[in-house]
């Protein structure tokens, strides 16, 4: 289980526009805390923003 994965709430974004659910900015709330989301109509992106939190450090093996 992840505690907020941003390509499937931008995936939930465009088919909640397609199925006419929701409009094109919306706010969606997951465990890792609140995203926001705008599906821009002039270039198709999908925006997010949100809080970014180190999870895990590691070092690598030389």
């Amino acid at each position: 289980e992840t505690w907020a994965c941003g390509t499937g709430a931008s995936a939930v974004c465009v088919a909640g526009v397609l199925a006419d659910r929701t409009s094109r900015q919306l706010k969606s709330h997951l465990l890792g805390g609140d995203l926001d989301l705008y599906w821009n109509e002039d270039d198709n992106h999908v925006y997010m923003t949100g809080p970014a939190t180190e999870v895990y450090r590691g070092d690598w093996p030389d």
